[in-house]
């Protein structure tokens, strides 16, 4: 039994590792590349973000919003002292539990930390790589994603998914430890040593029978939070919304946002809170990970999302007779993603 426990990460699509389950990926971008005929065209997607390639600076993408619907942040440096990041944050008179996060890569949600007080906050900046991150105000709720896209020759907007993010729970039975508890669960087994080392999550506690207990706030499937497709809740209600989301001049066209709201009635009040808008054309199409997908219509839903992406950049180039960006530039941008924080 253990012995299959351990291969399941193999032969269990959700579990599979990420390196593994990217390798068609690569062939599929490759496939668009040759028929587009240019190595570099994901990058006249959305003209408005230059850094197309990569996990774009999350600050910058908050910038091309039309209302401040994002958590209350601040930027920081690390290397840097707790003085002045303590002083960053009381000049905008931000309270504890905060949010630290990588501006520009938190793949797979890598070093994205609840920081619950001061002490806390000093351990974790001791243990981050070097980097650029933002500090936010901690934001409760549920949490989903909506992935969008439009044709520029098409003013209507189209929900192409939307994600219901369930995050870790423990449901007590009053005599065992959280440890026990989360040795026999499927899901979280998996992860013990992130809960226990990088989370802290008390593993001596006993939780009181009946009482649900939610041991990780970050919405990460990657690590234990359930993803799942949730786009029959798609509506012309929600599609207003997000027309209405990034600034009338702005060239986007193809995005994820994941974002908190209170329950999904309250989302369709227009009352949420912006996490991440995630303009790059390679941000996932995270309904995909819902267990019942099969691997082939995993890969299904990232061709449908990469032929989106591939009209887009075609009508950019071939009717706007817009320029892909250059190996320069390119370069630039990727060297920033690559070396900058070692």
């Amino acid at each position: 039994m253990k012995l299959k426990n351990y291969f399941a990460v193999f032969y269990e699509r959700e579990y599979r590792p990420a390196y593994i389950f990217r390798i068609p990926i690569y062939f599929i971008g490759l496939y668009f590349a040759i028929k587009a005929k240019h190595p570099r065209f994901f990058s006249l997607v959305n003209p408005s973000v230059p850094w197309w390639f990569m996990n774009e600076s999350k600050s910058l993408v908050y910038q091309l919003l039309c209302n401040p619907v994002y958590p209350q942040s601040v930027i920081i440096e690390i290397p840097s002292s707790l003085f002045v990041i303590i002083t960053s944050i009381n000049s905008e008179k931000m309270k504890f539990p905060l949010i630290i996060k990588p501006d520009w890569d938190s793949v797979r949600w890598e070093n994205v930390y609840m920081i619950s007080d001061e002490k806390d906050l000093e351990r974790r900046i001791s243990m981050l790589p070097r980097w650029k991150y933002l500090l936010q105000k901690y934001i409760d709720g549920e949490e989903y994603s909506i992935y969008y896209a439009h044709h520029p020759n098409d003013k209507q907007w189209v929900v192409l998914g939307i994600t219901k993010k369930i995050f870790p729970t423990l449901l007590g039975d009053g005599y065992s430890t959280v440890w026990e508890l989360i040795k026999n669960h499927k899901r979280y087994r998996r992860y013990y040593t992130l809960f226990h080392d990088k989370y802290h999550v008390d593993m001596i506690e006993v939780i009181p029978k009946g009482i649900v207990k939610q041991i990780a706030s970050i919405g990460n499937h990657s690590k234990w939070s359930l993803f799942l497709d949730w786009s029959h809740y798609s509506s012309d209600i929600l599609t207003t919304i997000f027309d209405w989301l990034f600034k009338s001049d702005e060239e986007i066209y193809l995005y994820r946002v994941d974002l908190k709201t209170e329950n999904r009635d309250q989302l369709l009040l227009w009352k949420f809170v912006i996490l991440e808008a995630n303009c790059g054309v390679f941000a996932e199409p995270t309904y995909m990970y819902d267990p019942k997908y099969k691997l082939i219509d995993a890969y299904k839903q990232i061709y449908k999302v990469r032929k989106i992406a591939f009209d887009i950049s075609k009508y950019h180039h071939d009717v706007k007779k817009y320029s892909y960006i250059s190996f320069q530039e390119w370069w630039r941008y990727a060297k920033k993603f690559l070396f900058c924080h070692f």
